[in-house]
């Protein structure tokens, strides 16, 4: 069998292309509930968040935001939030867990600034959506 030019110039744009269809698949139809996009878009600041999600991620061993993930997806579906709630109502429940981690003394040092886990792992979150993972 003979490769015309063309053929090549297709398999690369299929090679190209996989990436991005992975990442499509493990933001979205890998996780069908709680949506990454959707809990960044509950952030005032998406792009600082990210930043400090980044300084978050460079010290922490985590090649996907599967982990943060599944902690806020536990949060909120402990507390009967669905992932079909209004943006108003997402930041109010964020707001109750980022109380309740201080309380609980649930937080994380980064950079000198005491975050709640929850903060933490919605910034670790903009960050891999926004391009910002150290770690990538």
């Amino acid at each position: 069998m003979k490769l015309t030019r063309r053929d090549l110039i297709l398999i690369g744009a299929c090679v190209a292309a996989a990436p991005a269809g992975a990442a499509f698949y493990t933001f979205y139809i890998d996780r069908p509930d709680w949506q990454v996009h959707a809990l960044v878009e509950t952030l005032n600041d998406p792009t600082a968040a990210a930043e400090i999600g980044a300084a978050y991620l460079s010290t922490r061993a985590a090649p996907t935001a599967a982990p943060f993930l599944a902690r806020l997806e536990e949060k909120l579906t402990s507390r009967g939030l669905t992932p079909g709630a209004d943006i108003t109502t997402r930041r109010a429940h964020f707001a109750e867990l980022i109380r309740e981690d201080f309380m609980r003394n649930a937080t994380v040092d980064i950079e000198g600034w005491s975050l709640s886990q929850t903060e933490a792992d919605l910034s670790a979150l903009a960050a891999f959506q926004l391009g910002a993972n150290p770690v990538n």
